[in-house]
Order: structure tokens, then C-alpha cells, then sequence
């Protein structure tokens, strides 16, 4: 299930059913507003995972520091590389995930989208 808002409100976790989510995605985050609910969300969601895109590596790390799964969104379209590794937490195998990419650069017509991408989960040992 997708739903769109303002994860800050845990109201609206709540209302949308989402106390069994495995994973969110914050793709317009505030550290500010992470850094004061990441108590609260540990507590009440101990198994949920928090992916989140950054634009710089520093926001990568503040957001890591907090325990989040954060991604610096480089390649093309942004946050692919973000996409990817949520595959990967969740058990895709890495052939898997490569083509669903390389599915979106057909569809994207971009050719050389996230050669990087797939060059470093190529990289990576899977995850057991």
C-alpha cells in the first residue's frame, strides 16, 4: 500500500493503517522533524524501516546518524539508487533489480541510466 503525507503526523500512520508497514519513504525530508520523531518512531515502530532521499552527502550522514537508510539522490531519475537498495532490503536478488532498472531506462529512454547503480550492486555482496 502507498499513501502520501506528512509523516511527521502520526496521526495519519495511524489512520491509513500503516502500524505494520515495513518501510517508509521520505522523499522531501526536514531533519529537523526526524531528528525530534525518531524517538517515537523507534518505539512505536520498532521493525520499520526509514529510506529517505538527500541532496548532499552531509545530509546523508545527519540522516544515517538518526538510523535511517539515507540515499544521495544522484542518478537518473532521482532516487532510483533509493529504489533499488529498498528492493535489496527486501530480499529482490540482484538480477532482479537490474533488470527492473534497466525496464525503467527503456522506459525513460534514458540508455546510460544508473550504470553506476548497477555497477555498484553488481558490486555488493547480497545481502543473506
Amino acid at each position: 500500500r502507498v499513501a502520501f503525507g506528512d509523516a511527521a503526523n502520526l496521526r495519519l500512520i495511524d489512520a491509513i493503517g500503516a502500524n505494520n508497514a515495513r518501510a517508509v519513504v521520505i522523499g522531501a525530508p526536514r531533519y529537523s522533524v526526524s531528528q525530534s520523531i525518531t524517538p517515537v518512531i523507534n518505539e512505536r515502530f520498532p521493525g520499520m524501516q526509514r529510506f529517505v532521499a538527500v541532496d548532499t552527502q552531509t545530509d546523508e550522514e545527519l540522516f544515517s546518524d538518526l538510523g535511517m537508510i539515507a540515499h544521495e539522490t544522484m542518478a537518473e531519475p532521482e532516487g532510483i539508487e533509493m529504489v533499488a537498495d529498498m528492493l535489496r532490503e527486501f530480499g529482490l536478488e540482484d538480477a532482479t533489480i537490474i533488470a527492473w532498472m534497466k525496464s525503467q531506462a527503456e522506459r525513460f529512454d534514458m540508455d546510460d541510466m544508473s550504470d553506476d547503480v548497477i555497477e555498484a550492486i553488481e558490486d555488493e555482496p547480497q545481502a543473506a
